[in-house]
Parts: structure tokens; C-alpha cells; sequence
């Protein structure tokens, strides 16, 4: 029940930041709004499928995106984080997910 509040505050939290955030930029006209406006809806035009192996590959201990960020900043072996396998992690990186997918996708 823990793991589930503390999922839902998170992901609600965040969800709403960003939105609110990304709808105010979308409102604002700058060179390279319509660029940025594409990357934002992107999301929503994905199927589920594809985002699902998307963020497995960037969470792969040996070939992983965030492995390495992390290893950059903390001087840890890349392969010795397993953000989908850790008890810590994974529920940040559900949260991360859930957020990217739904967060963006809603503002169109």
C-alpha cells in the first residue's frame, strides 16, 4: 500500500510540474517552437510497445543511458546499476516512465 502511494504522489507530482510547464512554453512563441512542440506530443503518438522497449534498453545495466549519466556522476562501474533490478531504484524508474508517457502525452 506504501509502495503504491508513494508511486501515485510522485508520478501525479511530477505529472502536473511538467505539464504545466511544457503547456506554458507550448504558449510562448520562440525560434524552434514547432520543433519542440513535436518532441513534446511525442509520446502520445507512440504505441506502448515501442515505449516499453525504449526504456528497457535505457535501463540495461551493461548498455544503459541512465548507467552511464549515473556512472558520470558518481564514479560507479555502469554495470553495477541495475535500475529496473533494485529494490531503491525501481520504483523511481516506473515513476520516471509513467511520467515521460504520461505527463507529455496528455497536453495534446
Amino acid at each position: 500500500m506504501q509502495a503504491m502511494a508513494h508511486f501515485l504522489f510522485w508520478t501525479i507530482f511530477f505529472q502536473v510540474l511538467i505539464g504545466f510547464t511544457l503547456a506554458y512554453l507550448m504558449n510562448k512563441k520562440f525560434k524552434g517552437n514547432d520543433l519542440w512542440t513535436t518532441i513534446i506530443v511525442l509520446p502520445m503518438m507512440l504505441s506502448p510497445a515501442v515505449v516499453g522497449n525504449f526504456w528497457k534498453f535505457l535501463y540495461q545495466p551493461q548498455i544503459g543511458l541512465f548507467n552511464y549519466i549515473i556512472a558520470f556522476f558518481t564514479d560507479k562501474d555502469p554495470s553495477s546499476i541495475e535500475m529496473l533490478g533494485s529494490v531503491d531504484l525501481a520504483p523511481w524508474s516506473l515513476v520516471i516512465v509513467d511520467t515521460w508517457i504520461r505527463g507529455c502525452g496528455r497536453l495534446s
